[in-house]
């Protein structure tokens, strides 16, 4: 193994496997928590509990179990699944590397280049884990308005961003959030929609289309039509923004 691949390696597989650390943001709870509520366990503390989820520490079964219990979850489901580890992985195996080819057509006609160093992923790569929480949304159909084929998933930031962040996010840029919205902030809601407490809670793109302040408006999708809606009604419903796309097609 080179250089190069061992470097590959020990980013991306790690000597332990990885515990607790999908679970815990996925739960929404926070290492003080963790730590207070097992204060007299050993091996328990701040800097341990980091080492199980990054995998750089074995995690012993008394922790294990404790941690179980703390999430009311099942032993198999503290491990984390996009994480390899073990020290005899065969580095060149085809599913546990590829090439990364940079493409673009030119006036000239198509370019692509190889990149020289082998290259890993997994979900939450390009993710900023230690900012924010994520949801992970799975669209069960095509969505026409997104442009998305069924099965695509969206990973959107829904946790730690300041609410005065919204005004560098929404802008003229053109995102897709996650909203909850009144139905009578909604321009000529469908009557067949059926809602519980006036909200409806949904997916689109959308962009600010007007900067006067007194006047600004965003544009958006709903029921495959195109709305506005004032930017502060917006800004208010929310829930958080994409920041990854996956698509499978197979």
């Amino acid at each position: 193994m080179d250089n190069k691949e061992n470097e590959w390696y020990q980013r991306y597989f790690t000597k332990y496997p990885r515990i607790g650390g999908t679970l815990r943001r996925r739960k929404r709870a926070y290492y003080s928590e963790i730590v207070d509520d097992f204060k007299h366990l050993d091996g328990m503390s701040l800097s341990s509990i980091k080492r199980y989820e990054l995998g750089t520490s074995d995690c012993p079964a008394s922790v294990i179990f404790a941690l179980a219990s703390y999430y009311q979850c099942n032993i198999q489901e503290l491990f984390d699944d996009d994480a390899s580890f073990g020290r005899d992985i065969d580095m060149r195996k085809d599913n546990f590397r590829f090439s990364e080819i940079s493409y673009r057509e030119t006036p000239t006609g198509p370019s692509y280049t190889y990149a020289e160093e082998l290259k890993g992923y997994r979900l939450d790569y390009g993710l900023k884990l230690n900012k924010g929480d994520y949801d992970l949304v799975t669209l069960e159909h095509d969505h026409q308005s997104l442009n998305l084929p069924i099965g695509a998933k969206l990973f959107f930031r829904v946790k730690d961003v300041r609410k005065e962040k919204w005004d560098e996010l929404l802008n003229h840029e053109e995102r897709i959030y996650f909203v909850t919205l009144e139905t009578r902030s909604i321009e000529t809601f469908p009557k067949k929609h059926k809602t519980k407490d006036g909200t409806v809670t949904f997916i689109t793109k959308a962009r600010v289309i007007s900067d006067v302040s007194s006047s600004k408006m965003v544009m958006y999708q709903y029921d495959n039509k195109t709305k506005h809606i004032t930017y502060q009604a917006f800004k208010r419903g929310i829930i958080g923004f994409a920041e990854k796309i996956i698509i499978d097609l197979v």
